[in-house]
């Protein structure tokens, strides 16, 4: 699978793909158990083979990261504390971080990270 994301990211035509690919390769080298896949025409991360956060990259020069609990999974109570200000919590089972430009990106990657693999290490 880590071909096909690979492959997707090498073609992929969009304005941030530098930015994709180190939050890719952060959050791949973040913990052995963070694998990748496509997922919604995004790269998908999965954490011991449950979805836990997908980019959204569209549409235009969007990035995004949606931290979710998967198909299967629901949570009532969140996480994280909701004033938290990388991540706009949606519900108690989904947030969105919002990379709004390079200066942002390059400033927050290592937050980014650690709180996506919190994220998912919490649901495992």
């Amino acid at each position: 699978m880590a071909d096909t994301v690979d492959a997707y990211i090498a073609a992929l035509a969009h304005t941030r793909k530098d930015e994709v690919l180190r939050l890719h390769a952060a959050l791949l080298a973040a913990d052995p158990a963070i694998t990748a896949t496509v997922k919604w025409n995004s790269p998908n991360y999965r954490y011991r083979l449950e979805d836990r956060a997908t980019m959204r990259l569209n549409p235009g020069n969007r990035l995004e990261l949606v931290l979710h609990t998967g198909a299967k999974g629901r949570i009532e109570q969140p996480l994280f504390p909701r004033d938290n200000p990388l991540v706009d919590w949606v519900d108690p089972a989904r947030g969105v971080i919002r990379l709004a430009d390079r200066q942002g990106f390059e400033a927050q990657l290592e937050a980014i990270v650690a709180l996506t693999t919190a994220w998912m290490r919490a649901l495992a």
